[in-house]
């Protein structure tokens, strides 16, 4: 038993996409738009693409950060930029504004005040690094 939806796009383009039968092994998908027809892997109601199925490739959830190092916390609605841990951090960082807000950055260069110590720490932790102002 075929299922036929019919999708409009933007008022101008109609795409028909058919769904096979769930009896089927290798799915297989007829998309038809205008004059043009490409044929990929259909999709069937009980067989949608999942993260271990889409070409062995993992698919990230957006709903969190995946470079848990850039923040401290147990509780993702108090996080806290982990440069803020760095003894001395403001030494080693510069401040810049753009578009209405002002945030650190990471200069190319160690200041003569930054420790060492902490310059090391803050290099790894790849931080947004400043513009250079245009002359």
């Amino acid at each position: 038993m075929k299922k036929t939806f019919f999708l409009s796009l933007a008022s101008i383009t109609i795409t028909t996409l058919s769904f096979a039968d769930t009896s089927i092994n290798q799915p297989n998908i007829n998309v038809v738009s205008d004059s043009s027809v490409t044929a990929t892997k259909q999709i069937s109601k009980d067989y949608l693409p999942t993260s271990e199925s889409v070409n062995g490739t993992k698919i990230l959830k957006a709903t969190q950060p995946t470079q848990s190092s850039h923040l401290v916390g147990s509780n993702p609605a108090t996080w806290t930029p982990a440069y803020l841990n760095v003894k001395n951090f403001k030494k080693c960082l510069k401040t810049q504004k753009y578009r209405g807000w002002e945030g650190y950055c990471m200069p190319e260069q160690q200041s003569k005040d930054c420790p060492n110590e902490s310059w090391e720490k803050l290099k790894q932790m790849n931080l947004v690094p400043c513009v250079k102002d245009k002359d």
